[in-house]
């Protein structure tokens, strides 16, 4: 979302303008304001060092940098940690947790930080940037460095006008041969918040100007340019959020194009292009909820298209019962099959007749709606969660070849032809599929590869973002009902030992992936670590008085408390064992795993 003005991402705004005066003109130091160490010299040790002496192999981000920096003056640690903040304002802490954030900064600058609202508004980023800015630090960092020293090279006159002039900084900022992905998009956005879309990753500006291209005048423009027309079209239409800005991570506009969290193709653009996407992963990931919202999302991305934003956002009620009359699901099981499908042969009154499959119920719906006046009728989406789990082939029948979405319009002949009217079967253009589907379920066999060829797959595994997330939305779900013991205990309290939790979760799973015979089908999805809340929730209500900050699910020693090891023995360490019944070593494996688990990182 673009948050500038939002009182509670406000200090991000007020630190970077900081930054920028102090730094990047000024050329002295953010946390220690009487030094010099933005100096002409410092940058290009800096860009030197990091830049030019890259440490490849392996080896973590921080220890490479610890190498880098084993040589340079105590005023090029301050620069080097200073742009590290830079880089870390812009996860949330649900992502990288905020004592994360200080002890990396502080271990680039040999001391602790000093109290300040720049260490402060490390806390407030809400910003979801991508896998790649998360896994590539050097890359990031490495843009971020680049620009500083190519920016103390211009002369400061020079540096004010280029920074004024949002076609001069766009073009300043790309003249470079290094990476220009995320961490450059948000510089960007803090140098100039009212002309850059606060959107980091580049798959998420590509959804956008694609799904709002009506208010692109022209699509060959620059990315920075496009979008900033988006923002002011949306701006003269009143769509905002409740910030009183355009939120595209927010209500209203986030229904209508759904980013994916990867780097990749969005979800929703597969579905868009291939008509038929399967989500898979281990169990308890969220696919079948992921597979509403995308179907949810298309369908409102198509009547944003096809009805225009006017007449789009003049009939949300229209919308919303559309969508609802759209999204047909149906749990699949080994009972589903061709006859209760497509067509089968029926006992009633002492004769046997065809009756029409569940198909015809969905693509009946798919003709029966009806949109606002000179309106075009929506998509209609039919979602079979876990496809696996009965012959699908067999239960498609004639409906096989019809899924390529070259074959959409023509018809097939089904064998009840001239009896009750049903002779044919014809899959419209806007008829969509959406499967999910386990890894690790074998009830059937696997699908045939002819089958496989007619979806895109879309893995979905565990992610530590939307843990934090799921367990953020449960914990102010559940706590209302909890007891008035605990109704002033906010999730702000909880929020830096939920951020650990998540590292502490996602430690298990790569734990579990390293195991012969398992892999990364058997990690555990965020439902099962998400019931930390309701653990939580029962522990606290049997307290005198609640647990001092940060030592809700670990003590002071770091020893883990009631409900983290609840959630170990009640959920986790069960599933765990029978994954692991025929693993050699599995009393040492499970050992490891409730080590790896339970150790705050």
């Amino acid at each position: 979302m673009d948050p500038y003005g939002n009182p509670s991402v406000q200090p991000v705004y007020d630190t970077t303008s900081v930054w920028k005066e102090r730094c990047l003109f000024g050329g002295r130091s953010l946390l220690f304001p009487e030094r010099a160490a933005w100096s002409p010299a410092n940058l290009a040790e800096l860009d030197q060092v990091f830049n030019h002496q890259p440490l490849v192999g392996s080896g973590s981000f921080a220890d490479k940098l610890d190498k880098q920096l084993a040589s340079s003056s105590a005023d090029v640690r301050v620069v080097a940690a200073e742009v590290l903040w830079l880089y870390y304002l812009v996860p949330h802490t649900s992502v990288v947790g905020w004592s994360r954030k200080c002890s990396m900064i502080e271990r680039v600058l040999g001391e602790d930080l000093p109290d300040s609202d720049a260490v402060e508004a490390l806390r407030r980023g809400p910003w979801r940037p991508g896998q790649n800015y998360l896994q590539r630090p050097d890359l990031h960092v490495g843009y971020l460095i680049d620009f500083a020293h190519r920016a103390n090279q211009v002369g400061l006159a020079e540096l004010e006008k280029i920074v004024a002039d949002p076609d001069r900084l766009t073009e300043f900022a790309d003249e470079t041969d290094r990476s220009v992905g995320a961490a450059r998009n948000m510089l960007l956005h803090f140098l100039i918040p009212t002309d850059y879309v606060s959107v980091a990753a580049g798959n998420h500006r590509r959804q956008l100007m694609s799904t709002f291209s009506e208010f692109v005048p022209d699509q060959t423009a620059h990315p920075d340019v496009q979008l900033r027309q988006i923002v002011r079209s949306l701006e003269e239409k009143g769509i905002l959020g409740s910030t009183g800005r355009v939120e595209f991570y927010g209500p209203p506009l986030l229904a209508v194009w759904r980013p994916s969290d990867d780097d990749n193709v969005g979800q929703l653009e597969a579905l868009r292009w291939k008509k038929n996407l399967c989500l898979y992963g281990p169990p308890g990931t969220g696919k079948s909820y992921s597979a509403k919202k995308i179907a949810e999302s298309l369908i409102r991305h198509e009547a944003l298209v096809r009805w225009g934003a006017h007449t789009y956002f003049s009939n949300t009620a229209k919308v919303d019962n559309i969508v609802k009359e759209n999204i047909h699901e149906l749990q699949l099981h080994p009972g589903w099959d061709y006859s209760n499908f497509v067509v089968g042969l029926n006992l009633e009154d002492g004769k046997t007749t065809w009756k029409r499959g569940e198909i015809f119920t969905v693509l009946e719906k798919l003709k029966s709606q009806v949109p606002p006046v000179g309106c075009d009728p929506l998509p209609i989406v039919l979602i079979l969660d876990e496809i696996n789990r009965t012959d699908l082939s067999a239960m498609l029948g004639e409906l096989f070849s019809l899924l390529e979405r070259d074959k959409r319009g023509e018809t097939r002949r089904l064998p009840s032809h001239g009896e009750n009217g049903i002779d044919e079967i014809s899959l419209p253009a806007d008829f969509y599929m959406i499967g999910t589907m386990n890894d690790i379920d074998q009830s059937v066999e696997s699908l045939d590869f002819a089958l496989r060829r007619r979806f895109l797959w879309s893995a979905v595994g565990f992610d530590k973002e939307s843990l934090a997330e799921i367990v953020k939305s449960r914990w102010n779900e559940d706590h209302k009902h909890a007891s008035k013991a605990l109704s002033n205990t906010t999730f702000a309290a909880l929020e830096e030992e939920i951020a650990a939790l998540c590292e502490c979760a996602s430690n298990l799973n790569a734990e579990i992936s390293k195991i012969r015979g398992l892999g990364s089908e058997f990690q555990i999805g965020h439902t099962y670590f998400a019931e930390i809340t309701q653990f939580l929730i029962l522990w606290l209500g049997t307290l005198n008085k609640k647990p001092n900050a940060g030592t809700y699910l670990w003590t002071s020693k770091n020893e883990p408390r009631p409900p983290l090891r609840g959630l170990w023995s009640l959920s986790l360490q069960p599933l765990l064992e029978q994954y692991l019944a025929s693993v050699e070593d599995r009393d040492q494996e499970m050992k490891r795993l409730e080590q790896a688990f339970l150790t705050k990182p």
